[in-house]
């Protein structure tokens, strides 16, 4: 098809019409239907001055779909996932186009830009009227979660920015961006992106994957002892959560032989207590300073019997962490 857009200007090849022909439903397809088709291939290959030509052709359809591909690709799809910029500018500020249409695999222009590195094409397709950042590919990935996956940091951050961003949203798998960024189970991992994700209004640490894995499993799985150390930081992040074999975090980082993290955990358990402990030390429960203040018109403070009733209420107060 590549010869199309040569020779647009000149004539057009009968075998390649009748093919369309065939594709858009039997009836003989017009120069337009090819232009559009031309246009979706000098999109995929950046041939920016034929795009210019194309879309200067009266009413051709900047959504078509390619019907020759088994991806069934847009333009907008092919310049995105090539990082074609300029063409990519050029398409955007066409009358009716559709920044939302999703191909065979259901990816979008946003989807792919994200997940291939194009932080400039993100970024115009972010600017783009009526872009929807939450949409998902076959596999229920959003854009947010392939640009985690693969460390796009940069394009993390500009997704982070955008309106209604379902920063907890979860694919197939069950993971979320957080876990992608944390581990994945082949060694990877992002401190940066997970430090970006931490940081998002209504960020949930400890949502589990297919196997009931959180974040810091996926952490603790790959040995990623800086963003364990993050993971950790965060306030009401659960330690103790069991997976589908009975495993924790931290058995999980001991049969691995991650002896860095194992440290942490144990550590970040011991203090945990004792931040417990002294709280219930420092605050008995306002039931509890109601009775403790009715048995001191009872008692003397500091006397034998007021210290035992004070010590019963300390003990049970302590019970309850």
């Amino acid at each position: 098809m590549d010869f199309i857009v040569g020779i647009l200007g000149g004539f057009i090849v009968s075998r390649m019409t009748e093919t369309l022909s065939e594709l858009h439903g039997g009836t003989k397809t017009p120069a337009l239907s090819v232009a559009s088709d031309a246009l979706i291939l000098a999109s995929r290959r950046g041939r920016l001055s034929k795009v210019k030509r194309l879309l200067e052709v009266p009413g051709i359809d900047v959504n078509l779909q390619d019907l020759l591909d088994q991806n069934k690709n847009t333009a907008l799809i092919e310049a995105s996932l090539n990082g074609h910029t300029e063409i990519v500018k050029l398409l955007l500020a066409m009358p009716g186009i559709n920044v939302n249409v999703q191909n065979i695999m259901e990816y979008t222009a946003l989807i792919k830009a994200s997940k291939y590195g194009y932080p400039k094409i993100v970024k115009l397709l972010l600017n783009a009227p009526g872009i929807d950042v939450n949409l998902v590919n076959h596999w229920q990935d959003t854009a947010l979660i392939e640009a985690s996956d693969r460390g796009r940091t940069e394009i993390v951050e500009l997704l982070l920015n955008a309106p209604r961003i379902n920063v907890n949203a979860v694919n197939s798998g069950g993971k979320t961006a957080l876990m992608q960024a944390s581990g994945n189970g082949f060694g990877k991992g992002y401190p940066e992106i997970v430090k970006l994700l931490l940081a998002a209004p209504g960020i949930n640490v400890n949502l589990q994957s297919e196997y009931k894995h959180t974040a810091l499993f996926w952490a603790c799985i790959d040995g990623r002892t800086e963003i364990v150390k993050l993971l950790l930081a965060v306030p009401g992040i659960q330690v103790d959560i069991v997976d589908e074999q009975g495993n924790t975090a931290l058995t999980m980082a001991s049969m691995r032989g991650h002896t860095d993290i194992v440290k942490l955990i144990k550590n970040h358990k011991k203090n945990q207590k004792k931040r417990r402990v002294r709280g219930v030390a420092r605050t008995i429960p306002k039931m509890k300073q109601a009775q403790v203040r009715a048995a001191e018109r009872v008692y003397k403070p500091g006397g034998l019997e007021y210290k035992k009733l004070h010590d019963k209420y300390y003990r049970d107060a302590k019970k309850q962490v």
